[in-house]
C-alpha cells in the first residue's frame, strides 16, 4: 500500500477549522473506474478520524457492492475490527427510497433508513456504511434521492462525512448528488 499520510494531511489542513456543530460533507468521484479515488476517500476518512473531535462517517454511494464496507472488513488490522451494525441515519431520513417498499410482518411500510447500516472501525471516530441489500426483496430495488435531509442530519451528527460515489462512467449517483455536498 502506498503511503498517503502527507497527502491526507495537506488536504484536512485545506478544510480549515470545522465550524461548531455543523460537520462538511465530502463527496469523492472519479471519471473511469479503476482510478483508485475509493481508496483514496477511505484513506482520508481513517486520516480524518485520527484528527476529528466527532465521528467521520464513510458513506458509499454504490448502494449494490460492497465496496468501502468489504474494504474495511478485510482491512482489519488496519482500520480496526467493525462493531455492531447501527441504523446510519441520526434522524430516519434518507439518501436513498427502496421502491416498491418494504413492508414488516405486520404489513407497515419499512422505513428506508433501516436498510443502511452503520459500524463503528475499531473503536475510533471513523464509522462505514453497508447496504443491506438482504433485506430486499424480489423486485426491490435502491434508487437515490437528490434530498438534502439526510446530508443536513449528518452534517449535525458528524464532523466529517466522506461519500465515496462510483466512477462517473458507471453511474451518475456522484454527479447527481454533487449539489448537496460540500
Amino acid at each position: 500500500m502506498v503511503n498517503l499520510t502527507a497527502e491526507m494531511a495537506q488536504l484536512w489542513a485545506s478544510l480549515g477549522p470545522p465550524r461548531p456543530g455543523r460537520g462538511r460533507v465530502i463527496e469523492f468521484i472519479s471519471a473511469s473506474r479503476g482510478e483508485g479515488c475509493s481508496t483514496i476517500a477511505r484513506e482520508f476518512a481513517r486520516f480524518s478520524a485520527g484528527r476529528a473531535q466527532r465521528p467521520v462517517w464513510l458513506i458509499d454511494l454504490d448502494l449494490m457492492g460492497p465496496g468501502q464496507h468489504g474494504a474495511v472488513t478485510a482491512e482489519a488490522a488496519r482500520y480496526g475490527p467493525l462493531g455492531r451494525p447501527a441504523i446510519a441515519s441520526p434522524d430516519g431520513s434518507s439518501f436513498f427510497t427502496v421502491q416498491p417498499p418494504g413492508r414488516d410482518r405486520q404489513g407497515r411500510s419499512v422505513p428506508d433508513a433501516n436498510y443502511l447500516s452503520g459500524q463503528n472501525a475499531g473503536g475510533s471516530r471513523l464509522w462505514v456504511t453497508r447496504f443491506r441489500r438482504e433485506r430486499l426483496t424480489a423486485g426491490q430495488a435502491p434508487h437515490l434521492m437528490p434530498s438534502p435531509d439526510y446530508w443536513n442530519a449528518m452534517r449535525k451528527h458528524a464532523e466529517l462525512v466522506v461519500v465515496d460515489a462510483p466512477s462517473a462512467d458507471r453511474s451518475p449517483a456522484g454527479l447527481n448528488m454533487a449539489p448537496l455536498m460540500d
